[in-house]
């Protein structure tokens, strides 16, 4: 199950929030302020970081209002966050904008929705220890 205890946050982050009741997703805030120019792509911290139950995944998912109102967006989207990844969130964003993108401290930047995994067996390769992230697994 997912709760409040799924979420650690740093000093400085701001603690997800769900904006109603029935809302999908958690928002991602900004840990810093950011300034992402026309037609370019930054990696914005979030410090937030998960300790995901086993059996889910999370994905950083486009806000509906930044893609509509200033064509900023998730590069990636969804970018999987798997359960065994504990370093802090961090968000791809791409502006395709008209002007720069201009993001403070607090502001919301992404989604975060969870979702159960379907374990498959895999036994072509073993399993190896994660580190890192945003590739870390591999090429």
């Amino acid at each position: 199950m997912i709760t409040k205890d799924t979420f650690v946050v740093s000093e400085g982050a701001k603690q997800p929030t769900m904006a109603t009741v029935q809302s999908a997703g958690f928002d991602l805030h900004s840990l810093f302020d950011y300034e992402v120019g026309i037609g370019q792509t930054a990696v914005l911290e979030t410090g937030v970081s998960l300790e995901m139950p086993y059996g889910y995944y999370a994905m950083v998912c486009s806000r509906s209002g930044l893609a509509a109102k200033s064509s900023v967006f998730v590069l990636n989207a969804p970018g999987i966050i798997d359960a065994d990844y504990k370093d802090t969130l961090k968000v791809i964003i791409h502006n395709g904008g008209h002007r720069p993108f201009v993001c403070k401290q607090g502001d919301r930047i992404a989604q975060l929705v969870f979702m159960p995994t379907v374990q498959v067996a895999n036994a072509l390769k073993p399993a190896k220890e994660r580190s890192g992230g945003l590739g870390s697994t591999g090429t």
